[in-house]
C-alpha cells in the first residue's frame, strides 16, 4: 500500500487526508482493493458512529478511490472489494436521523452506489453489484432508495435479465410509494412476466397518485401486457380511461385500447364518447382512435353510423397522413354496413378535394364511390319472399337489411314462432324497408328481450353436488318420517335488497340432496323454499335472489409450527377420513371465544385415493350474499403461538413505512372484495383456524372449520373439523378477504389478524411468493374455487356439513336438521339406516369372495348378522371406528364399495350400489362425529 494512503488509515490523520489527491493515480490503482477493505474495518468499528474525525477520514479516502477508480477504467478488477463495503453497510441502521440528517454508513453506501453505477455497461460489474444494491430499497432511507431507483432504471436498459429474479422486492418499493422505480418494470416485464401479472390489479391502482413521468412508465408496462395478454387488463378498464384527460397519458392509454380493442372490441363502445373529446382536444391523437373506432364500429349498425359519422367530421382538418387513415378506416366499416356510405359520400367529397388529393386519398375516394354505386343499386327493388303466402314490396334501402337467404334468391319461410323474440328480429330486418317509422319501430323491438328471457339470461348457474343420498331416500324407515329439508323454514318478512353488480352469474350448490342457488336480480325478494319433484324424489331448492347482509365468519388465525412427534410403533391402518380427535402436536393451545373448552383436536386425513366430482360452479359474480352465525362475536380473534427460533425472519432495521401497500389495495377494492366474499362464502366454507405444521422437514397447511349452528346436538360444539389441505395459497387469500370482508375499513398489516396471517404464509414458505403478492394478486377463480370444492368433498366435509340458506350459515347435519337427532342418539331405538350389504371375506382375496349380511346402524352401535340365521354377531361400536372411506373404482369418480376401520380391523363392505354407498358412508359419518362430540363433553 501506498505509504501516504497507510498513514492516514492506521492513524486516522485528518491533516495528511488531503495530500492524497496530489498523489498521481498510477501510484495508488494496485492497492485500491486493498484501501477499500481497510476502509470496510474501519467503518464497522464500534467508535466509527461516535468519531466526526473518523468518519471524515474515511469521506474522504471513499472519494479517492473512487475518482481513482474512475479515472484508470479499473472498475472491473475492484468491483468485488466495493459490493463487499457496500454490503457491510446493510447491517447499520441507515435510517435519518431526527433532524434529517443521514448516518455515516448512508452516505457512504450513496459514494458506493453511484462509483458502481456510473458502469451499468458492464455486465460483470452489474451481476456483483445488483443483488445487493437492490436491498437498499427497503432500509428506511426514503432519499437513498430515490436515487437508487434512478441507477437501478439505467442498469434495465441492458440488464433487465439481472433484475428479473428481484422483482418482488422492487415491486413492493413501488407499491409502498417509491413510484420512481416504476421505470423498471417495463424492461423486467420483456424478460420475465408472470411474477408482474399477480401484482397488475396493485399497479394500475396506483395511477391516480403517481407524477406525469411515473404514470408514462406504468402506462408502457400496461401497453405491454396489452399485447401480450390483453384480458388481464380487461377488468381496469374505467382506472386506465381517467388517463385519457391528461395531454401527457392520453396517447400511452390509447395505445393500450388499441391493442385490446383487437382482441375485444365490444369493451371500449362505452368510452367513444370520451375517446372523441381526445381526439378533438388534441388531433396529434387523431389517427389512433380513428383505428379503434375502425374496429369498434364493425360490431353493429349504430355503432358503425357513430363511427363514420365523426371521422368523415374530422376529415377538413386532418393533414395527408391522418386524411388516409380516416379514410381507411372509413372504408372498413363501409364493408361491414354498404348502406351507410351513401348517406356520407357527398360530405366526404366535399372535404377531401379528388384534384388535389394524393394519389392514396384519390384511390380510396375512388373505392368508397364504387361501393356507394353499388349500394345505391339496391335501393329500389321487388323482392318476392314465399313466407306463407305474403309478399314483401322493399321500396327503398340497401341489399344488406334482407335476410341471407333471400339475397340468394332462395325460398325463405316465417314458422309459426315468429311472436317470439328471435322471430321478431327476422320479421323486422325483412320489412324494415317498409318505411323509416315502421323501420325504427322494428329495430327498437328487437332490443327488448323479454322478461323470460332476461331471467333466463341472468339466472345462469352451475351445480355443486355431493353424491350424498341421506336427504333423497336413506331407507324406508329414514324416508319415511317428515322431509329432511323442511327443518328449513320459509322466511315470513320480505327484504328488497340490491344487486351490487351489473352482471352476476348465480351459483346453485349442492350437498347432501340440499341445493342453493343464489341467481342475480336488481331488486328483489327474500329467499323462498320451494320444493319440488324430480326423478320421483324430494329435492329441496332453497332460492337465494340476494340475502340479508351478514358478517362473514370469524377466522382464528394460528401461526405457528407443529414439530412432528414420531410413534414408536406407527399404525398400520390407512389415514382416515373422517375427523377424529387426537392429542394436539403443539405445545401450547389457545381457545378462541366462539369455540370454547376445545378439549381436543380434530385429525382427518391428509391423503387419500379418493377422487373428487366437481361439477364447478361459476364463481365470477358478485351478488350479496354472505353469511354467518348472528351470535358471532364482531371482533376477530386471533391465538398466536410462540414459533421456534430458527424459523423467524430477523430483521436489524425495518423497512421504512412509506405507505402500507396491502392497505392501500384493500382501500381500492373494498367494495369488490366484499361483494365476492360475500357470493364466496354462499359456496365455501371459511376456516376458523389455520395452523402450519411440519412433519419430516415438510410444512403443511391444517385447516379447521367450526360449525356456526351451535344446536343443541351440535357434532362440532367442543370440536373442530380437521384436515390438511393441498391448497394453501387459496385458502390464505380467501382467509385474508374474508377479514377485510368483515372490517368497517381497509385492512394494514400492522392488525394483528393479518400479521398473524401473515406469519403463517411466510412459514410456510409456499410458491415463493411475498404476502403482499398473494394478497393483491387476483381473487381465486371460479376454477380455483372448484379445486377447494372438490377438497373438501375428498376429505368427506359435505358429509356433515351442510350451507344452510335462510340462516345463511355452514352448520353440521344435526344443526340443520334436529329432527334426525334422535336417530344418532337414542340407544335400541328405530335404525338410521339398515339393509343388505356384502361383505370382503379375507382382505387379499378377489373381489368375488363376498358373504351378504344384514346391517343395522342405531344409536352408537353397527350391528349386523348373516341371512341364513337370526343369530346377530357381535356390534361394532361406533365409538372404536377410527375412520370411514369410500373406495374409488378403477379411477372413477363414483365409489363402488367402502371401508370402516377400527383400532384392531378392517371392513370392507359393498352396497346395491353407489347411491346406497354414499348414504352409509354419511351416516357413519354423522354417526363417528357425533360420538367424537360426545367423548369431547366427558
Amino acid at each position: 500500500m501506498h505509504e501516504l494512503l497507510a498513514q492516514v488509515l492506521e492513524n486516522k490523520d485528518l491533516s495528511r487526508a488531503g495530500d492524497l489527491f496530489s498523489v498521481d493515480d498510477q501510484k495508488i490503482v494496485g492497492d485500491l482493493s486493498e484501501v477499500i477493505t481497510k476502509i470496510k474495518e474501519i467503518a464497522s468499528a464500534s467508535d466509527f458512529l461516535h468519531s466526526d474525525n473518523i468518519q471524515s477520514v474515511v469521506e474522504i479516502c471513499i472519494t479517492r478511490v473512487t475518482s481513482a477508480i474512475r479515472d484508470t477504467g479499473t472498475i472491473e478488477q475492484h468491483a468485488l472489494a466495493l459490493v463487499s463495503l457496500l454490503e457491510s453497510c446493510l447491517n447499520h441502521d441507515l435510517r435519518p436521523s431526527q433532524k434529517d440528517e443521514d448516518p455515516p454508513h448512508t452516505k457512504i453506501a450513496s459514494d458506493i452506489v453511484s462509483c458502481i453505477f456510473l458502469n451499468h455497461n458492464k455486465k460483470s460489474v452489474m451481476k456483483l453489484a445488483l443483488p445487493v444494491a437492490i436491498k437498499f430499497l427497503h432500509r428506511g432511507n426514503k432519499e437513498l432508495s430515490h436515487n437508487l431507483s434512478r441507477y437501478l432504471s439505467l442498469a434495465a436498459i441492458n440488464n433487465a435479465e439481472l433484475l428479473s429474479p428481484h422483482v418482488q422486492p422492487i415491486v413492493d418499493s413501488v407499491i409502498s410509494g417509491n413510484y420512481a422505480l416504476a421505470r423498471v418494470l417495463p424492461s423486467i416485464y420483456v424478460v420475465k412476466k408472470d411474477p408482474i401479472h399477480d401484482h397488475l390489479m396493485a399497479l394500475i391502482s396506483l395511477l391516480p397518485l403517481c407524477e406525469s413521468a411515473d404514470k408514462l412508465s406504468l402506462l408502457a408496462l400496461f401497453e405491454l401486457v396489452a399485447k401480450h395478454k390483453p384480458s388481464l387488463l380487461e377488468s381496469n378498464l374505467p382506472q386506465l380511461s381517467t388517463c385519457l384527460g391528461s395531454a401527457t397519458t392520453a396517447g400511452s392509454v390509447l395505445r393500450i385500447f388499441q391493442e385490446m380493442a383487437s382482441a375485444k372490441p365490444l369493451l371500449f363502445a362505452e368510452y367513444l364518447k370520451k375517446m372523441k373529446a381526445v381526439a378533438q382536444a388534441q388531433p396529434t391523437h387523431l389517427v389512433a382512435v380513428a383505428h379503434i373506432m375502425g374496429i369498434v364500429g364493425r360490431l353493429s349498425l349504430e355503432r358503425g353510423r357513430e363511427c363514420v359519422e365523426f371521422l368523415v367530421s374530422q376529415l377538413a382538418k386532418a393533414d395527408h397522413n391522418t386524411a388516409v387513415t380516416l379514410l381507411r378506416e372509413i372504408k372498413h366499416i363501409s364493408d361491414a354496413f354498404p348502406m351507410l356510405l351513401p348517406r356520407f359520400l357527398h360530405q366526404i367529397c366535399t372535404q377531401v378535394t379528388e384534384p388535389a388529393a394524393s394519389s392514396t386519398i384519390r384511390y380510396y375516394l375512388q373505392q368508397l364511390k364504387a361501393d356507394a354505386a353499388v349500394a345505391t343499386s339496391h335501393r329500389s327493388q321487388v323482392i318476392n319472399q314465399t313466407t306463407g303466402g305474403v309478399t314483401i314490396v322493399k321500396v327503398g334501402g340497401s341489399r344488406q337489411d334482407l335476410p341471407t337467404a333471400s339475397r340468394t334468391g332462395s325460398r325463405t319461410s316465417v314458422s309459426a314462432r315468429s311472436a317470439g323474440l328471435g322471430s321478431h328480429e327476422g320479421a323486422a330486418r325483412s320489412a324494415g324497408h317498409l318505411g323509416s317509422a315502421q323501420q325504427l319501430i322494428h329495430r327498437s323491438m328487437t332490443r327488448l328481450p323479454s322478461v323470460n328471457q332476461m331471467q333466463g339470461h341472468m339466472q345462469s348457474s352451475s351445480r355443486l353436488s355431493s353424491p350424498c343420498g341421506l336427504h333423497n331416500s336413506m331407507s324406508s324407515k329414514l324416508s319415511s318420517s317428515s322431509p329432511v329439508n323442511r327443518s328449513l323454514s320459509a322466511l315470513n318478512s320480505r327484504h328488497n335488497l340490491s344487486l351490487l353488480g351489473n352482471h352476476a352469474g348465480g351459483s346453485r350448490v349442492s350437498s347432501c340432496g340440499v341445493t342453493v342457488t343464489t341467481s342475480a336480480h336488481k331488486s328483489i325478494s327474500i329467499p323462498t323454499l320451494t320444493e319440488e319433484v324430480m326423478t320421483g324424489r324430494p329435492i329441496m331448492t332453497v332460492s337465494i335472489t340476494s340475502s340479508i347482509p351478514r358478517p362473514i365468519p370469524e377466522l382464528l388465525l394460528e401461526p405457528s409450527i407443529q414439530e412432528d412427534v414420531e410413534p414408536s410403533n406407527p399404525s398400520p391402518l390407512p389415514p382416515a377420513s373422517v375427523a377424529i380427535p387426537t392429542p394436539s402436536y403443539s405445545s401450547s393451545s389457545a381457545t378462541p371465544p366462539p369455540y370454547v373448552d376445545i378439549g381436543s383436536r380434530l385429525q382427518s386425513p391428509h391423503d387419500g385415493s379418493l377422487s373428487s366430482n366437481n361439477q364447478g360452479s361459476n364463481g365470477g359474480a358478485t351478488t350479496d350474499a354472505a353469511a354467518s352465525s348472528a351470535a358471532e362475536e364482531e371482533n376477530v380473534v386471533v391465538v398466536t403461538r410462540k414459533v421456534r427460533p430458527s424459523s423467524q425472519r430477523i430483521s436489524v432495521f425495518e423497512p421504512y413505512p412509506m405507505r402500507d401497500a396491502v392497505q392501500h389495495f384493500c382501500e381500492k377494492h373494498l367494495d369488490k372484495i366484499k361483494a365476492y366474499m360475500q357470493v364466496v362464502f354462499v359456496k365455501l366454507p371459511l376456516p376458523s383456524k389455520c395452523t402450519i405444521e411440519e412433519r419430516k422437514s415438510r410444512k403443511h397447511a391444517i385447516l379447521q372449520f367450526a360449525c356456526q349452528g351451535k344446536g343443541e346436538h351440535c357434532l362440532y360444539s367442543k370440536t373442530l373439523f380437521v384436515m390438511k389441505t393441498r391448497n394453501p395459497r387459496l385458502w390464505i387469500h380467501l382467509m385474508f378477504l374474508a377479514l377485510q370482508a368483515r372490517a368497517s375499513n381497509a385492512l394494514s398489516t400492522r392488525e394483528s389478524s393479518v400479521s398473524s396471517l401473515k406469519n403463517c404464509w411466510d412459514i410456510l414458505k409456499y410458491d415463493n411468493k411475498s404476502f403482499l403478492a398473494l394478497v393483491t394478486s387476483s381473487f381465486p377463480s371460479a376454477k380455483d374455487q372448484d379445486h377447494l370444492i372438490g377438497e373438501l368433498r375428498c376429505e368427506r366435509f359435505f358429509d356433515v356439513f351442510e350451507y344452510n340458506g335462510p340462516l345463511t350459515l355452514w352448520g353440521c347435519f344435526l344443526c340443520n336438521h334436529p329432527d334426525r337427532a334422535q336417530g344418532f342418539l337414542q340407544e335400541g331405538g328405530e335404525p338410521v339406516i339398515e339393509g343388505q350389504l356384502k361383505e370382503k371375506k379375507k382382505k387379499w382375496k378377489l373381489f368375488r369372495h363376498w358373504r351378504t349380511r344384514y346391517f343395522t346402524l342405531s344409536g352408537a352401535h353397527l350391528s349386523y348378522r348373516g341371512l341364513k340365521d337370526d343369530k346377530e354377531a357381535q356390534p361394532i361400536e361406533v365409538s372404536q371406528i377410527r375412520s370411514v372411506r369410500p373406495i374409488s373404482s378403477r379411477g372413477r369418480n363414483i365409489p363402488k364399495a367402502f371401508e370402516i376401520f377400527t383400532s384392531d380391523r378392517t371392513f370392507v363392505l359393498k352396497a346395491k350400489d353407489s347411491k346406497n354407498t354414499e348414504q352409509w358412508v354419511q351416516c357413519l359419518s354423522i354417526a363417528l362425529a357425533r360420538s367424537h362430540a360426545k367423548e369431547s363433553v366427558h
